[in-house]
């Protein structure tokens, strides 16, 4: 879970939400804020990114930040966003999901994809269309759950334009399936 919001209130939604599962859980590099991630160099970020389960306080350069080191580890990776601040992760990620009627036009040019009618069972109905079999870590603004799915990630040229959410959504691949 990604959000701007502080990281007590991040850590306290994400144990309510069973994204961390207890106080142990509640430390770095499971939860992180921002400036910490961001003060890192790419190596460091490296070594933690796929361990994150929850940052807060981030910038939306935190989350390009994030996008990027977890491409670098072959992560296949999918952002969902609505502003145009997220404009530069949505444009990075392999899939890009961008919100069609809240969404700014900066978001929507960014993305691969527009969930139109901005409701995020659409965003999990397109991954699991697509599907291949990856681990997709769902984002919803404070709101998140972890889903284990089968989705299938056709090359970038074949995706549609069908719309998304102002969710982080980010896909590791499973190494059995690669």
């Amino acid at each position: 879970m990604v959000t701007g919001d502080n990281v007590q209130t991040a850590r306290d939604i994400a144990l309510e939400c069973g994204i961390l599962t207890s106080d142990a859980d509640a430390s770095e590099p499971t939860l992180i804020e921002g400036k910490s991630f961001r003060a890192m160099t790419d190596a460091e970020r490296d070594k933690i990114s796929d361990k994150i389960s929850v940052m807060g306080r981030l910038s939306p350069n935190d989350k390009l930040l994030l996008v990027q080191s977890l491409r670098r580890q072959g992560h296949v990776v999918a952002v969902t966003g609505d502003g145009t601040n997220d404009a530069p992760a949505l444009h990075e990620a392999d899939i890009g999901l961008a919100m069609g009627i809240a969404g700014t036009e900066v978001a929507k040019e960014s993305s691969d994809i527009i969930i139109l009618d901005e409701n995020f069972a659409s965003v999990v109905k397109v991954l699991y269309d697509l599907s291949r079999s990856i681990q997709i870590h769902y984002v919803l603004s404070g709101v998140s759950q972890e889903v284990a799915s089968p989705v299938r990630i056709p090359e970038k040229g074949m995706l549609n334009r069908v719309g998304s959410s102002n969710t982080a959504t980010t896909a590791n691949t499973n190494p059995q399936n690669q």
